[in-house]
């Protein structure tokens, strides 16, 4: 039977850091950036982020390398895809990302939206309606729960269609 960080680095999906998905790389608090990245993985638009060349950035962009740069420039650049940062034009990519953060991240990467669907402050509730809830509320969210949460989320359906985010 394989962990659901097997599942996710099968699909190449998650990738780890250097050493790859390895019991260390689990056991570290997932970040912001990470989480962006796994968004834009389950939305299909990685590869177009990365080779995005806008120059509007968010004011903390000068934190991170090259190609999450062009991470940021591009979730900058669309709104739409709720990344809209921590406020004073700053994302805080390595700050750790919390559990009711990534929960909002599936929520929607599923179709839901902030505003429309749920509001930020009970988006808990929605997740756990959805079974989300195990780590929702982790204050120090792992890689190991970055991993179940994604592999749960994939199961469930999109908003409004039959078709599962997998």
């Amino acid at each position: 039977v394989k962990t659901d960080a097997q599942i996710l680095a099968d699909m190449g999906i998650l990738k780890g850091d250097g050493g790859g998905v390895t019991k260390e790389y689990l056991a570290k608090s997932s970040t912001r950036m990470q989480a962006a990245i796994m968004f834009l993985r389950l939305k299909g638009l990685e590869q177009e982020a990365l080779n995005f060349k806008g120059t509007d950035n968010f004011a903390d962009a000068n934190l991170v390398g090259g190609s999450e740069k062009a991470i940021l420039a591009y979730l900058k650049a669309k709104p739409e895809l709720g990344w809209q940062g921590v406020g004073n034009g700053m994302f805080d990519p390595l700050s750790r990302i919390t559990g009711q953060q990534y929960s909002k991240v599936m929520l929607e990467t599923l179709g839901y939206k902030q505003g429309i669907d749920f509001e930020y402050d009970n988006l808990v509730v929605l997740a756990a309606m959805m079974g989300l809830s195990r780590v929702a509320k982790a204050d120090n969210f792992l890689n190991t729960d970055l991993a179940y949460m994604t592999v749960l989320a994939l199961k469930l359906k999109m908003k409004g269609d039959t078709k599962t985010l997998l």
